[in-house]
């Protein structure tokens, strides 16, 4: 349990931070890595963020919900072929579940769906 909290204290201070967190974050605040291709790691993003080649996670949130407000019930990062996504589940105050996905780099919107 500990070892959770930790991790989970860790988590929220480099989002306070505003460093990129590769992880698949639940509300429950349970936490997965996302990577499935192999392709990519914790490590990869990270040092992309910090190398100023991928925007934080703190700046995308910031973005996503300014434009879809609501509260953020999911996030993760996907990587592959050297492309990262963000991909947030925001709650919308009507009920409805918003997932928008973003690219790392530019910050452009790939895609929403609003159920």
């Amino acid at each position: 349990m500990q070892k959770i909290r930790t991790r989970l204290a860790a988590i929220l201070i480099a989002s306070l931070a505003g460093a990129a967190m590769p992880l698949h974050v639940r509300a429950d605040g349970d936490d997965h890595r996302q990577f499935d291709d192999g392709d990519m790691d914790y490590d990869d993003v990270l040092e992309g963020v910090r190398a100023g080649r991928l925007l934080s996670l703190a700046s995308i949130k910031q973005k996503v919900l300014a434009a879809w407000p609501g509260e953020i019930v999911d996030l993760s990062i996907d990587g592959e072929k050297g492309t990262v996504i963000y991909e947030i589940k925001i709650l919308a105050a009507n009920g409805n579940l918003i997932e928008v996905e973003v690219d790392a780099r530019s910050g452009k919107v790939l895609e929403v769906e609003n159920d």
